[in-house]
């Protein structure tokens, strides 16, 4: 017969496997399980989602297409939103969701047709697997008649970047694949790179690989500067004079429009070549000061170039403009 001692012995044995058998359900019951993929990458793994009940709001930096094309190309704008995460969805799927549903800001529009499903967000190292559906390669209802196929395809590579610049915002992946449903099956297939608007390579008719960031094509304001001087040095300065920010004061001295259009025809010097140094923007994304070196050309020929030259941009309206008083600095030498 058992004595009580060797009675709680074996009572406290039995707690003692209960409470590892439970650690053992919460360290691996809930791991994630591995799905089948059509990429390259034979395995990926599904995304958590939020494990709240409830949505959960988080924020993140979202990458629309620019509404202006008068600078000359395609770019993307940043806009800062929070977002609210469903229960059963994981933030990286909650974020393609939203750039599908469009921006808020009035300087950017639509990227990707609003009409495209979002199929699966998955991930595998350091690449997230997008899932989308065909209408991802449709034209915008009701852009039809203002855009040919090419820009079609154009507008295409954007939504691309859109989705990527947005995922790797998150700073968990540097790069991601698209894939499409073309079926309608709910898998993803790789396309060939043209499929998706990239038209210069000798790899058109190769799929589409992981992609990383591109921040070429986002405005920002070493961008911004870049197209408005391309556009002074071309002469275009009815569309630069649109990126000319006027509200600042020197003592009792105030700029207009025909103080730019006097600076740029009246002048006896124009700009010849520049080159952007490096660019620092200010915490709350309001500023920026990018430093360029600059060549001016005289009436007589001869050329003086000025280096280390600090251009202010003040962003109005979600949108990137020169401080007047900077052009000023440039020509007045």
């Amino acid at each position: 017969m058992m004595t009580s001692d060797k009675i709680e012995k074996v009572i406290n044995y039995l707690s003692y496997l209960l409470v590892v058998a439970f650690v053992c359900v919460l360290l691996f019951g809930g791991s994630n399980k591995f799905i089948s993929n059509d990429s390259d990458e034979n395995m990926v793994y599904e995304i958590n989602p939020v494990a709240d009940s409830n949505a959960n709001s988080s924020a993140a930096v979202l990458y629309y297409k620019y509404n202006d094309s008068s600078l000359g190309g395609n770019f993307l704008v940043s806009e800062l939103r929070q977002i609210d995460v469903n229960s059963n969805e994981s933030l990286e799927k909650a974020i393609v969701k939203q750039l599908i549903a469009g921006p808020q800001n009035k300087s950017a529009t639509y990227a990707i047709n609003p009409d495209t499903i979002v199929e699966s967000v998955t991930k595998n190292k350091d690449c997230y697997f997008v899932t989308l559906s065909s209408d991802f390669l449709e034209p915008i209802s009701g852009l039809e008649t203002q855009s040919s196929i090419q820009n079609n395809k154009e507008d295409i590579k954007i939504a691309v970047y859109s989705i990527v610049n947005s995922l790797t915002e998150l700073g968990i992946c540097s790069r991601v694949q698209i894939l499409i449903d073309v079926d309608n099956t709910g898998n993803g297939q790789r396309l060939n790179r043209q499929e998706f608007g990239f038209n210069v390579g000798d790899s058109l008719d190769q799929p589409l690989e992981p992609l990383m960031r591109d921040g070429s094509i986002i405005l920002t304001p070493d961008n911004c500067l870049t197209q408005v001087l391309d556009m002074i040095i071309a002469g275009n300065t009815s569309q630069a004079e649109k990126y000319i920010q006027y509200n600042t004061s020197e003592g009792n001295v105030f700029y207009n429009e025909d103080d730019f259009f006097s600076l740029l025809s009246g002048n006896d010097r124009s700009l010849s070549t520049y080159k952007v140094l490096y660019e620092t923007i200010s915490m709350d994304c309001t500023t920026a000061v990018v430093v360029i070196n600059v060549t001016l050309k005289y009436g007589n020929g001869t050329e003086v170039e000025r280096t280390v030259i600090p251009v202010k941009m003040i962003k109005e309206n979600d949108e990137w403009k020169i401080c007047y008083s900077s052009l000023v600095m440039i020509y007045e030498y």
